[in-house]
């Protein structure tokens, strides 16, 4: 039994006497770029740059740079749905409604809040 508890005890101290060795940073975080561009974008807002037109029903969300405009007519639940979907996927980090900085947790009740009608969101 002695002999046991001074092999577990050794274990013990040996695993206390483990140190991590972490490689350096400078040459293990590869450059890979986000984007086939190489833009990598850590600020508010959009991660698009190409203008493009998406239905929804009872209107549309056009964008044009890091610019949005979403214009309904008539709001419904499949409306609520697709803008909040957009929101999430092309402003993670928020974004700007009449010059006020919103982050995504305030930006999608704001722009719902203003629908039916047209929002314009920029990053």
């Amino acid at each position: 039994l002695a002999a046991r508890n001074e092999y577990t005890q050794n274990i013990i101290n040996g695993v206390k006497g483990f140190t991590a060795v972490l490689p350096s940073t400078s040459h293990s975080i590869p450059n890979i770029p986000a984007q086939p561009g190489g833009y990598l974008s850590m600020q508010f807002g959009s991660s698009w740059f190409q203008d493009r037109t998406i239905l929804v029903q009872g209107g549309r969300i056009q964008t044009s740079g890091s610019k949005v405009v979403i214009s309904v007519s008539k709001k419904s639940p499949d409306t609520v749905n697709r803008v909040t979907a957009f929101l999430q996927t092309e402003f993670p980090y928020g974004g700007k409604i009449g010059g006020v900085l919103y982050s995504l947790v305030s930006l999608i009740p704001r722009v719902i809040k203003a629908l039916p009608g047209t929002v314009t969101i920029s990053s």
